[in-house]
């Protein structure tokens, strides 16, 4: 009987321990810029525009999220950003959002008789030109950005959805503290003319700008996490990795996202062989002396 309630708790530590959760982040602020004038913003406008206009004038879309309602030390298993559309030009189009380098602003500007053309910009506004207008500046017209993170075909009306690893792992890297959260840029097809698509802003009365966050938290270890540094290489992994780190290493088990254990790894060894696992997301549980930490693993 003992025994019994002994493996039951340990069982029930290990799923609480990885329970997943869905968190639904605010946002933070959005706006709009247009390329046809650094003075031009829509900071409290009710909608975001993005793409090419009939004129050759090209529109892009700044957003920032808040994440901290995200526990320290989650691991994030997925991220999705969904945007309503209420109006699109030019058929079917590709959508990239991006992270932005650069802190910037969103004022009162706004344009309620035509807000595809944007509004004077005030001193809190981002513009084609400015982080914060007639203060600082981008280092390229247009915004400060990375690589494109996730896509997503954008046609007319309704609801589009962009997500990726890439994504889960800019979100990992934002709550983990290793980069700063400057938001996101929505860049359209700027190829050709009249491809502008029109998305509700967090302003609107309608649905806005939705970023769902689902993390797997280890509360029940953090009273013993000394916040050691680890690294796994390659991540996603086809056969087996290597785990750096900045202290001794004692355990190393392997857990779906339900909870089961499924590998006991050597911790003395240099390579580790997940060769046996099926594709999909794991959660790599480190352990030693005084700390518990656990990464994400991604088998290919």
């Amino acid at each position: 009987m003992k025994r019994y309630l002994f493996t039951l708790i340990s069982t029930l530590f290990v799923l609480s321990a990885y329970a997943q959760t869905q968190i639904p982040l605010s946002v933070d602020k959005d706006n709009s810029i247009f390329s046809e004038d650094v003075n031009k913003s829509l900071g409290a406008g009710e909608s975001l525009f993005v793409g090419r206009t009939n004129q050759g004038n090209d529109r892009r879309a700044l957003i920032k999220f808040d994440f901290s309602s995200i526990p320290a030390g989650s691991t994030v298993v997925g991220a999705s950003l969904s945007m309503t559309a209420t109006i699109g030009q030019g058929g079917s189009r590709t959508i990239n959002i991006h992270a932005v380098d650069k802190d910037w602003g969103e004022g009162t500007s706004n344009n309620t008789s035509n807000p595809g053309q944007g509004g004077t910009a005030t001193s809190a506004d981002c513009t084609w030109g400015y982080t914060f207008w007639s203060q600082t500046m981008w280092t390229s017209p247009g915004g400060d950005f990375g690589p494109s993170l996730a896509s997503a075909s954008v046609d007319g009306s309704g609801t589009y959805t962009w997500s990726s690893q890439n994504l889960d792992d800019l979100i990992q890297d934002i709550v983990d503290g290793t980069i700063s959260n400057h938001g996101f840029i929505l860049i359209g097809d700027e190829s050709t003319n009249q491809t502008a698509k029109r998305f509700n802003s967090r302003e609107s009365t309608g649905s806005g700008p939705d970023l769902t966050v689902t993390v797997s938290t280890t509360t029940s270890l953090s009273s013993v996490v000394r916040d050691p540094k680890f690294t796994i290489s390659p991540n996603p992994v086809f056969n087996s990795f290597k785990l750096n780190g900045n202290i001794k290493v004692e355990s190393l088990e392997i857990y779906d996202l339900k909870g089961s254990r499924v590998l006991v790894l050597n911790p003395y060894f240099e390579n580790h062989n997940v060769k046996e696992l099926n594709r999909g997301i794991y959660l790599l549980k480190i352990q030693g002396e005084g700390y518990s930490v656990t990464k994400k693993l991604i088998k290919k």
